[in-house]
């Protein structure tokens, strides 16, 4: 079972189990224009493991140099969280943002 990191597109949102710590942003998340908005607004991936979305991350271009992480996990993601960190990792490392917000529940 490998992970591969893939271009968020808004389909795999909808293909995410959200994990119940995160079951409050489904009301957002359902709606195909806020899917897309996640898309266009900054870089953004999709973790995919067999197949399965596991993880979409990215970031929210507030102006230059800001923006705000967000991310949303599946409840399968299992032994496979330590990968998608690094990925997010990579990814926060090579989006070139100065300074990067996220609000954690």
């Amino acid at each position: 079972m490998s992970v591969i990191i893939v271009p968020y597109e808004p389909e795999h949102m909808s293909e995410l189990i959200i994990q119940p710590h995160q079951e409050y942003a489904k009301l957002h998340l359902s709606a195909p224009e806020y899917r897309k908005y996640l898309k266009t607004c900054g870089a953004s991936f999709s973790a995919i493991e067999d197949g399965r979305v596991i993880a979409c991350a990215g970031v929210l271009n507030m102006w230059e140099g800001r923006a705000e992480a967000w991310s949303i996990m599946s409840k399968d993601i299992k032994n496979q969280f330590v990968c998608v960190h690094r990925a997010t990792k990579r990814f926060l490392e090579a989006c070139g943002i100065r300074r990067v917000e996220a609000h954690v529940d």
